[in-house]
């Protein structure tokens, strides 16, 4: 995996938090910052390798669907925001 930045969605975490991960292939570090609910499916994350990290100012997870995070390097800001929104025929298939 030889990427900057992965926004995900439908993550399987609970709560909120983060945690380092390291790639088996590249060796090249991680940071997953994640925020979940109690029903362990409608998360979602942010994977940013150590550049990126370095250019994060902060994130905030509003709920267990929503996540944004501010960067800012070389005189860019630049703010993500990661949503997860599934549609009403998702929630009842999985229910």
């Amino acid at each position: 995996m030889d990427i900057d930045l992965l926004g995900m969605s439908e993550t399987h975490w609970p709560d909120a938090g983060d945690f380092r991960t390291q790639s088996l292939k590249s060796q090249a570090n991680y940071r997953v910052i994640y925020s979940g609910g109690e029903q362990h499916r409608h998360g979602v994350a942010l994977v940013l390798n150590d550049k990126m990290l370095k250019a994060l100012k902060y994130f905030n997870t509003f709920s267990e669907r929503v996540i944004c995070a501010k960067f800012t390097e070389q005189h860019h800001n630049t703010l993500l925001i990661q949503a997860y929104a599934p549609t009403a025929d998702h929630d009842k298939e999985k229910n």
